[in-house]
Parts: structure tokens; sequence; C-alpha cells
């Protein structure tokens, strides 16, 4: 059922940002830049597709040590949507979005065939990078990922839940 999903995806997100909250305060681009104790992560959403937007959306906003400062997607009448919810600015362009925020981490929920190519770039700005299923479309590409991630000291994490389960 869906809410077996999202608690699946909850559980996941949840996860990746309890791996990252102590590398946002530690590592990355932003290390210790303007942190208070109340937000230890902030991230963006880029690249949105209907479903699993909003529930990034939500997970980060639900978060007592995250924000969402930022979204992203070609559709920037969608991204205006998500964005309103949560007093996130919005972009059309996520390669300008993630030169121009004091970003922490990114969600990419975008199409297949872009998660590993915008995932590298995020990965090559200095950010936590979570990615939707699949990681990539081809190993050598989520080679290269994990690749840069450990290269750069950064967590990478995969939304790879179950659709079914037994």
């Amino acid at each position: 059922t869906f809410s077996q999903i999202y608690t699946l995806f909850s559980t996941i997100f949840e996860h990746f940002h309890r791996e990252i909250q102590h590398c946002c305060r530690t590592s990355g681009r932003n290390a210790l830049v303007n942190r208070t104790e109340a937000v230890s992560c902030v991230f963006a959403l880029l690249c949105l597709n209907f479903r699993s937007d909003r529930n990034h959306a939500r997970e980060i906003g639900n978060s007592e040590r995250a924000e969402l400062v930022a979204v992203a997607d070609l559709n920037r009448e969608h991204a205006q949507q998500v964005a309103e919810e949560h007093g996130s600015s919005v972009w059309s362009d996520y390669r300008e979005m993630i030169a121009s925020e004091n970003l922490d981490a990114v969600v990419v929920a975008s199409p297949h065939h872009l998660h590993a190519s915008i995932g590298l770039d995020c990965l090559q700005a200095g950010l936590h990078t979570f990615v939707e299923k699949p990681i990539a479309n081809t190993v050598s590409q989520a080679d290269r990922l994990v690749e840069e991630a450990r290269a750069r000291g950064l967590k990478l994490g995969v939304g790879h839940n179950y659709r079914t389960f037994p």
C-alpha cells in the first residue's frame, strides 16, 4: 500500500539524514558556516517528479534539524508550488542553484537517465547527495558516483525502497 511505501521511504531518508548530520557540521563545502544547534543540514530538492517531490519535501520539512531552502525544476510552476509550502527559493537551473545557494545536501528526484550526471555535479560541488533509485543507468556510472563521494568524503545515499514486499 502507499502508506507502507511511504513508511519505508521515510525510514530510508531518515537514515541518510542521520548519516549526514555530523558531516554537515564538520565537512563538505559549508562546514560550520552559519550553523545553529536547531538546524544542522540545509537541503535542496531538485528536478522534481510529482510523487517523490512531495515525500522528500515533507521529510525534510518534518525534520527538526533540517531545512529545505531551495527547489529546482525545469517546470518552474511545479517547483513554485513545492517551494511555497516550505518558504524555499525556486530555480529553473539546478547548476545555478547549487552554485548560488548555501547548501549541505541535495535530493535528486529527476528522471532516471539524469541521476548519474546530476548526482556527479552535486558531489563535485561538495554536497552530500541523496539520489532516487536507480542510482544510475549503468554500473560504470554508479561506480563513478561512489568513487566521487569517497574521494571527497561525502555521503551518497540511494532511495531504493521496496515496491513490493512478500
